[in-house]
């Protein structure tokens, strides 16, 4: 390539017009789960991302993403009251979304109240067949409440007709050895 080459094809591409591409909810939910999460110390996050919630309102902008990000931390701090009230407004904002079905959920079997928990995960199958967070949170929560056959029954089923990873085998391991049996 020569140097001309070069010059023009950067002289081409200065002239295409900016694009700005907005992040989807679902994009912003994931980056708040993973900020909330990250770090060695749950208060230390819990608190980062209550500033992020606040300056969220503030602005008016991303507020629904900045509390289920605030939501996430708190239950990672223990903080369950806090986090039900949070995970509440979520819900309110839109009760079938799978993110906040599942924080709920989350919430509640953190709280070790299974019987809720596995309310939620069933009529989340309902709305959203084998859909693979549900399927794996729904068999980790089975297997913390003392239900492993059920989990991995609802694993086996799922990995009949869809991939399989290491988080999944793990669960059915956890499952299987929980249950008595070998893994097969």
């Amino acid at each position: 390539l020569t140097s001309s080459r070069i010059a023009e094809a950067k002289a081409r591409a200065q002239e295409y017009p900016n694009v700005n591409v907005d992040n989807s909810e679902s994009f912003e939910l994931i980056r708040m789960k993973l900020m909330a999460r990250s770090g060695d110390n749950a208060i230390e996050s819990m608190n980062r991302m209550r500033e992020i919630y606040e300056q969220a309102q503030s602005r008016q902008e991303d507020v629904i993403s900045a509390r289920y990000g605030y939501a996430v931390a708190l239950i990672n701090a223990n903080r369950y009251p806090e986090a039900r009230q949070q995970v509440g407004q979520l819900l309110q904002h839109d009760s079938e979304k799978p993110a906040f079905m599942l924080l709920s959920a989350e919430l509640d079997g953190a709280q070790q109240n299974y019987s809720a928990a596995l309310a939620t995960y069933e009529s989340m199958q309902k709305l959203y067949p084998n859909y693979r967070p549900l399927i794996l949170a729904w068999a980790r929560t089975l297997v913390d409440a003392g239900q492993p056959r059920q989990a991995r029954d609802i694993l086996r089923n799922y990995g009949r007709s869809h991939e399989t990873d290491h988080q999944y085998y793990e669960l059915l391991s956890r499952a299987e050895g929980m249950a008595g049996n070998d893994i097969e």
